[in-house]
Formats: C-alpha cells, sequence, structure tokens
C-alpha cells in the first residue's frame, strides 16, 4: 500500500524557499542537506535544488485552507508578508481560492467558503 511521504518542490535556493514554506505552515525545518531540505509538516514539504527554474505555470499546486473568510484574509496577509505574491482569486460553485505564488513563483491556493449572502 502506498502512501503520500512529501511534495517536493524544484527550486534554485532550497533552504530559503524552505524557510518560507516553515513559517507559511508555522513548522520547522526537520532536515537541511544544503541540496536538499524538509520542512515537517502533512505531507512533508521538501525542496531540492536545480540549477534552473521550472519554465512555465506549475501543474500540481498545494491547496491550503482558513476555517472562514475572515481567517482566510488574515492569513493571505500574513503569508504575503512573509513574501508570497497574491495572483488572483477563483470562484466557483458557492467557493473561492485566492491563488498566491511563493517566492520562487510557485502557485498556490488558499481556500475559502462563500456565506451567499456575501455575493
Amino acid at each position: 500500500m502506498l502512501s503520500m511521504r512529501a511534495v517536493v518542490f524544484d527550486t534554485t535556493d532550497p533552504r530559503s524557499l524552505a524557510t518560507f514554506w516553515a513559517d507559511v505552515t508555522r513548522t520547522q525545518i526537520s532536515h537541511d542537506w544544503g541540496e536538499y531540505v524538509m520542512v515537517e509538516w502533512n505531507p512533508m514539504l521538501a525542496f531540492q535544488y536545480v540549477a534552473h527554474p521550472t519554465p512555465g505555470k506549475n501543474r500540481l499546486h498545494i491547496d491550503l485552507q482558513a476555517p472562514d473568510i475572515a481567517a482566510a484574509e488574515t492569513e493571505v496577509e500574513r503569508i504575503v508578508g512573509l513574501g508570497a505574491s497574491r495572483i488572483g482569486s477563483v470562484e466557483m460553485r458557492g467557493t473561492s481560492w485566492i491563488v498566491l505564488a511563493d517566492p520562487d513563483g510557485n502557485e498556490f491556493c488558499l481556500y475559502r467558503t462563500f456565506d451567499h449572502s456575501e455575493r
């Protein structure tokens, strides 16, 4: 039986990107081998050195979740303060996602639910 071990990011600066994601997830770096750095989360986040950044939009991304709209907005501001960029948002079927990018440009989303009266 298989289980997920880690989500791995290719990056030209593993330590810096791992530090960003440790701050986002409010966890810590668990291992640092220079070219491969791991953040203790579930699933584990790993950052491996590559000589050149991957061009274009990432085809796999992480969705984070806040308990409500107010918490989502607070988290977005906190994460942007850590170095993320706010890209936009997506609304679909009564829910929305705030789209962000980490300092390397990897997009990720923060999920939140809509109260239909807020539309």
